[in-house]
């Protein structure tokens, strides 16, 4: 019987036992070399609707969401990564009030407008969650 809590990590050919769980991150999954999926556990909040801080709502994922980040054309990380106050909502846009984080805007260019256009914002309210995410765009 095996035990969830042991991970076999492959060594050459052949398999030994560690008694360390194998760390993953209940965040991020790389899906491909352009995909990252985002989990709605992770406590994201996010706008496909950012027009500025003072008024932007931002809501809760309320599925797990995959991302082709290739697909935008420039990803930013507002005020060198400072935190500041934004609008939160429930599930049904409703304003439940104001939290503290960090956002990372992902940009489009639109035809119509021509100019750059935010797609969607990502907010984190935990400066390790926002880390992580940085982290992995920056993979890209």
């Amino acid at each position: 019987m095996m035990n969830s809590d042991v991970a076999m990590i492959p060594v050459a050919h052949k398999r030994r036992w560690v008694d360390e769980p194998v760390a993953e991150s209940p965040v991020l999954i790389k899906a491909g070399t352009d995909f990252i999926t985002l989990h709605r556990e992770a406590g994201l909040l996010h706008t496909e609707n950012w027009v500025n801080k003072d008024t932007s709502l931002f809501t809760p994922l309320i599925e797990d969401t995959s991302l082709r980040i290739r697909a935008f054309d420039q990803i930013t990380y507002p005020c060198n990564h400072a935190r500041q106050t934004f609008f939160v909502g429930d599930a049904g846009e409703k304003y439940t009030g104001t939290v503290a984080g960090r956002v990372i805007h992902l940009w489009k260019y639109s035809s119509s407008r021509e100019r750059l256009c935010v797609a969607r914002s990502i907010l984190c309210t935990d400066d390790a969650l926002y880390d992580e995410l940085w982290r992995a765009l920056t993979c890209f």
